[in-house]
């Protein structure tokens, strides 16, 4: 355990953003967000001030080139309201994003939205960068947020689109071919689907709720011949008008194979999971979820040419459970028939151990520029299994009150954070994941700043 720890972290200055109606020349530096974003260099924070619900910034903004690694926060300025600060993008007669993060950047803490007659003529935040996007509540835009490749020469880390709420958008969240992370956040009322995965998509949708959304909760779409790979766990998939997850497929000669596990999903219009792939398959491997209630069944296959695998998944006992065994053949659908795999599921509640076991040896130690932490792979899964397949380590840094401050993936076993706190008390720990799914937690290790 580490008693005290210095960090020398190079950190930049603080740009003030303060609205035109309460700019104060002593105490503000801009009176618009791109004017400051224009103004930075990387390392900087920018603090843009949020005051009543009645006073919104009417400009779009966009991150590039040099102003990588730039911190735009929304804070609240209390003397004159309480709401953080909200971002009104100018019309357009196609629709453009109220924010575009396009190098890499920490964007927080504001409120994007249009009047309800004004729905659908902008996008929310568009991030085509590895960017992390935290507490954000994006409404009325055609898509909430949209990653369509978040890749650039930045560095290989995906985007996280963290603690924020989607709704009364067309969509949600939509994302591109890349690996990306969605978790944390409210996905509720928004009027074409969810959450949209296109293009063979590799994101990663981690303990979000998906609710009462007009069309499916989860839509994952691919054509020519790309397939998904996305990872779907830990999530509420609930009350949505039509499918809680549907597979499409239309064309080309690649598998859709998402992995879908840990999530309840329950109280949607349609099916449960649905799949609807022409000649290459619909491949899900499922996992350990509660399917329960939906209208139309549990799940189901409809492909031309090919046939569904569900593996493992299970719900409470009483509508749908997989063995492991069984296939589903085009047009047919199960339930209920299944019976319980006592091999891998406790229908008792017993915990079922999946996943590897927790890294060990965690250490932090002082490197410029930052704090790095290292630790030594497990060599064994939960179960007692060897885990020779390690994909990628989850790191986390939170306050000692549970918050947390940032979230990384890596696929080495070492990760050094350059953006931390000045002073205080973090908490650290690492997962490791592989092909059972997300490991058990170290021990947590707290590092005086």
């Amino acid at each position: 355990m580490l008693a005290s720890l210095i960090v020398p972290v190079s950190h930049g200055a603080t740009i003030i953003v303060c609205h035109p109606d309460y700019f104060d020349s002593g105490e503000c530096d801009y009176d618009s967000i791109q004017d400051a974003i224009n103004a930075s260099s990387s390392g900087d924070t920018i603090e843009v001030r949020g005051y009543t619900e009645d006073d919104w910034y009417e400009e779009s903004i966009i991150v590039t080139g040099s102003h990588s690694g730039i911190i735009i926060k929304g804070v609240k300025d209390l003397a004159y309201g309480t709401a953080y600060p909200q971002i009104l993008p100018p019309t357009a007669a196609t629709p453009v994003p109220a924010v575009v993060l396009d190098r890499s950047c920490t964007f927080k803490n504001f409120h994007i939205s249009r009047d309800t007659g004004e729905k659908y003529l902008n996008d929310g935040i568009c991030v085509t960068s590895p960017s992390i996007v935290k507490n954000c509540d994006v409404e009325n835009q055609r898509y909430g947020v949209v990653s369509p490749c978040a890749s650039n020469p930045d560095n290989d880390d995906p985007p996280v689109i963290d603690l924020c709420e989607l709704h009364g958008n067309q969509y949600g969240y939509v994302s591109g071919e890349t690996e990306q992370i969605l978790q944390y956040c409210s996905v509720h009322g928004n009027t074409s689907c969810g959450v949209k995965l296109s293009v063979g998509s590799c994101a990663r949708i981690f303990s979000n709720a998906i609710s009462s959304n007009e069309g499916h909760g989860i839509l994952i779409e691919a054509d020519d011949d790309n397939n998904g790979f996305a990872e779907i766990s830990n999530n509420h998939i609930e009350e949505n008008d039509s499918d809680g997850i549907y597979i499409d497929k239309s064309t080309g000669s690649q598998a859709l194979m998402p992995v879908i596990r840990d999530n309840m999903i329950g109280g949607n219009g349609g099916y449960g999971v649905n799949c609807s792939v022409q000649n290459s398959g619909c491949y899900p491997t499922l996992r350990y979820n509660n399917v329960y209630s939906n209208s139309s069944g549990a799940y189901h296959n409809t492909p031309t040419g090919d046939s569904t695998r569900a593996v493992h998944s299970y719900t409470d006992g009483t509508t749908c459970v997989d063995a492991g065994s069984l296939t589903l053949e085009p047009g047919e659908s199960w339930c209920g028939s299944g019976g319980a795999d006592t091999g891998i599921l406790d229908l008792g509640g017993h915990t079922v151990l999946v996943g590897p076991m927790a890294p060990e040896s965690l250490s932090a130690r002082e490197e410029s520029p930052g704090l790095t932490l290292s630790w030594t792979a497990p060599s064994l899964n939960q179960d007692g299994s060897p885990a020779d397949d390690i994909a990628h380590y989850i790191v986390v840094c939170s306050t000692v009150f549970g918050e947390q401050i940032a979230r990384r993936l890596t696929g080495a076993a070492h990760w050094t954070f350059t953006d931390l706190p000045n002073s205080g008390t973090v908490v650290l720990s690492v997962q490791a994941v592989n092909s059972l799914g997300v490991g058990g937690e170290t021990a947590t290790l707290n590092v005086s700043l």
